[in-house]
């Protein structure tokens, strides 16, 4: 009897455990269902991982563009500026020239007759000009003799006139706007500005003023 008893025990043992191995088998398919669908879900977010670093790269890239752009127009505003001071020079050179006075040897001369008398003068000190007897200072001396006789003083608008050649080589040399090449063409511009006239007086003054020698050069 007992023997029997125990043999029943048996068989719900192995009920139970038969019950049990399959609670295992739907325990490891449902993980499995859920790692297939974890998977999906990581795909999934790969993919929108993705699609938003392209969508960086494309706002990135807009970015540049727009940079270029802001670049593009800033350095072409700097041109435009160094554009408008050199040829607002250019203007108040060319009002100076025009109100240029001198009164010489009982005579009055305006605008570029006034340079023409400063040149007649310097091509005669030329002449009476001796290496053997002279130096530089010579040039220095008649310079202001000239200025005395005619200004009475020191003060003479000629000097100022040819600052204007000086602020022309600045501004282009300093300036971070245009390239070499475009210097080049603006000292060129400003050269065949410079009348034989101009050319003769810087020369005189030259001989012994400092900064308009810098200029000359």
């Amino acid at each position: 009897k007992y023997g029997t008893f125990g043999d029943s025990y048996g068989s719900l043992n192995t009920l139970f455990t038969g019950f049990a191995f399959s609670g295992l088998i739907i325990s490891i398919f449902i993980q499995l269902l859920e790692l297939r669908q974890t998977r999906k879900e990581l795909s999934g977010q790969k993919q929108a991982l993705l699609g938003q670093q392209e969508e960086f790269k494309k706002q990135t890239q807009i970015l540049a563009n727009q940079q270029k752009i802001i670049d593009s127009q800033f350095i072409e505003t700097q041109k435009q500026n160094f554009v408008n001071q050199f040829y607002s020079l250019l203007e108040q050179r060319n009002n100076l020239l025009k109100n240029l006075t001198l009164q010489h040897r009982d005579k009055s001369f305006i605008g570029i007759r006034v340079l023409t008398e400063y040149v007649a003068h310097f091509r005669e000190i030329r002449i009476k000009f001796d290496p053997n007897t002279h130096d530089k200072k010579c040039f220095s001396d008649e310079w202001d003799s000239f200025h005395r006789i005619n200004f009475g003083n020191f003060d003479y608008q000629v000097i100022n006139y040819f600052k204007f050649y000086r602020m022309f080589f600045h501004i282009i040399n300093n300036s971070t706007a245009i390239s070499e090449s475009e210097k080049m063409l603006y000292k060129n511009m400003v050269k065949n500005f410079i009348s034989t006239e101009e050319q003769l007086i810087l020369f005189w003054l030259g001989t012994h003023d400092s900064k308009i020698a810098f200029t000359c050069n």
